[in-house]
């Protein structure tokens, strides 16, 4: 589960492969539940991490946030039914629309629900490509993790010097 609320709240971790992996080492219908139940948890943290932090910086009648609070929990709930919609981004959105927390996670757990019992039972009922995409899916995340994390860091000498700006004496 707690892959599952990260993968959440880093946004560029996408999320089957992970429920996937639930399917192959908890069984399809609780690797399913377990997956859906995290996504709510993840986005009720991304939401509130949006209301708190991101909201200083995020523009609240941007085009996403003014969507999202024209319907509210209806309107993240039809996202989430949409695979292609990134949820990390709907969670913040609903942050700064000021959508209840509550909300999003009930909305998000009933509209991510079939995507991840989806996966779960199809790892679970095809036990070769159920571990293929568990082996993937582990592969995928280190390789990402690793990535993000080397990205993130400040390179030694890429920083400008402090001083004055150019044109300045």
């Amino acid at each position: 589960m707690l892959i599952v609320v990260v993968e959440v709240i880093v946004a560029p971790i996408p999320g089957v492969p992970v429920y996937a992996a639930g399917g192959v080492a908890l069984g399809g219908w609780l690797g399913g539940f377990l997956g859906a139940a995290a996504n709510a948890l993840g986005a009720m943290a991304a939401c509130w991490l949006s209301r708190s932090i991101v909201a200083l910086r995020w523009d609240p009648e941007s085009r996403l946030a003014r969507i999202i609070a024209r319907r509210g929990a209806w309107t993240i709930f039809a996202l989430r039914l949409n695979p292609l919609t990134s949820t990390d981004f709907v969670s913040y959105a609903a942050g700064v629309a000021a959508i209840p927390v509550w909300q999003v996670g009930l909305a998000t757990f009933f509209g991510i629900a079939p995507i991840c019992f989806a996966a779960a039972i199809l790892a679970d009922q095809l036990p070769p490509l159920g571990v293929m995409i568990a082996v993937l899916s582990i592969a995928y995340a280190v390789i990402g993790s690793v990535a993000w994390f080397s990205f993130s860091r400040a390179r030694p000498g890429s920083d400008p010097a402090p001083g004055p700006g150019p044109g300045t004496t």
